[in-house]
């Protein structure tokens, strides 16, 4: 799991030849693409913080970041930290902006239990809770679980690990894996504070459906789990919230090689029947690089802040066109009923290839932008692609994503 969940402005390394345009739109004028070599960040971005504090020189990936949506000097950040040996959670956390982090926890779940844990996610509700999120497992044992562990003091104190989903002592017991988490911060939503849970559970008996759970405001216990999709092969589940309460979530169905959209109306406890989003192409089979097609899902959810895309749903993924990876966006104005025709973020000449891609929507100025990753002929010369946010003024038609910024 790669999600990242703060966008990085960032341009992309390289000219080259370009390919086809996919439909764009016309109402915002864009100078020539913007590259630099060698890669260097834009001006905005700022310089680089560590977020880890260890010295031990060890690895830590799989990052995933958070914002509170009161005061954005509030920012966590979550990876696989490998400072004690093998993988732990490890979760960090910003109260200046990003300009500077600290360790708040390294964690493996129940003390003792675990040899290992990973898919660490990062979340922040509306009352400034933050939520770290991790699967815990032995690598000897059937052993596993999925937890959460809160924090009301921006990481200085934790709660213990409040289990999701645990299995221990069984022999032979489903896997749960690949977490992704949101929190309702809508004010009006009947939910609000809500912390949703979506995952893959690989059954011992074969099969990888995607469920959800949710506790309110970090009170255990978490609900019961409920299966969100319908098909028994589907993995890389991401859920988001809408602005009355709506728990959405997108996942990719491995027997039709498609992008799938659920959503529940009553916090998470039914949903209702999937819809195709997308199809995503020939799926990569196990390469030494993860470019897995996962769906990144946003909203503009807020009411203070209504715009003229507000409640519209963005969907972004990796489709495969053929020669290399792309990064695809969707949305949707009518609560994921309906879905726009892809359009390609990326401008990438043949031959590079797009992943990691992530999606968020500001919610004050209602802009949407999509950020990934673009390597030039393999995936060993890596850079960042930039895909710029709207003002205001451009929210008047479908997405377009040149790769430099509006004028």
């Amino acid at each position: 799991m790669f999600r990242l969940s703060v966008l990085l402005f960032f341009v992309t390394a390289l000219y080259a030849a370009e390919r086809p345009f996919v439909p764009r739109s016309s109402v915002v004028s864009f100078g020539p693409e913007l590259s630099r070599s060698p890669w260097n960040a834009l001006d905005d971005a700022g310089p680089n913080a560590r977020m880890n504090q260890d010295t031990f020189g060890r690895r830590q990936n799989e990052i995933t970041m958070a914002a509170w949506i009161l005061d954005p000097r509030v920012v966590m950040g979550g990876s696989n930290d490998y400072r004690n040996g093998d993988a732990s959670g490890g979760f960090y956390v910003s109260t200046d902006g990003g300009s500077s982090f600290g360790d708040v926890l390294v964690t493996r779940g129940p003390a003792g239990v675990f040899e290992a844990a990973g898919d660490p996610v990062a979340a922040i509700d509306r009352n400034g809770r933050l939520y770290a999120t991790h699967i815990s497992f032995d690598r000897t044992t059937d052993d596993g679980g999925l937890y959460s562990q809160t924090s009301d003091d921006f990481g200085q104190t934790w709660s213990g690990p409040l289990p999701i989903a645990e299995h221990i002592d069984e022999p032979g017991a489903d896997f749960e894996d690949k977490p992704y988490t949101c929190c309702d911060v809508s004010p009006v939503s009947p939910f609000v504070n809500t912390h949703y849970v979506t995952w893959t559970r690989f059954q011992a008996a074969g099969g990888s459906p995607i469920f959800v759970s949710h506790t309110t405001g970090g009170e255990p216990p978490y609900s019961t789990p409920v299966r969100v999709s319908e098909s028994d092969a589907c993995q890389f589940s991401c859920p988001a919230t809408g602005p009355n309460g709506e728990v959405y979530a997108v996942f990719i169905d491995y027997w039709t090689a498609r992008i799938k959209f659920d959503k529940s109306l009553d916090g998470g406890n039914t949903g209702h029947r999937c819809h195709r989003l997308a199809d995503v192409g020939p799926l990569g089979t196990g390469q030494s690089l993860r470019h897995v097609p996962h769906a990144c899902l946003s909203d503009d959810r807020l009411r203070q802040y209504r715009g003229p895309r507000h409640g519209w749903i963005y969907v972004c993924w990796v489709t495969f066109n053929g020669t290399d990876p792309d990064v695809m966006i969707s949305h949707s104005t009518d609560g994921g009923t309906t879905w726009s025709a892809a359009a390609r973020v990326d401008d990438g000449p043949v031959g590079t290839w797009q992943w990691w891609q992530w999606l968020a929507v500001h919610p004050k100025a209602a802009m949407s932008a999509s950020a990934g990753w673009t390597a030039a002929t393999t995936p060993t010369a890596v850079s960042i692609c930039h895909m710029p946010a709207y003002p205001p003024t451009a929210l008047l038609s479908p997405p377009s994503f040149p790769l430099d910024r509006a004028e």
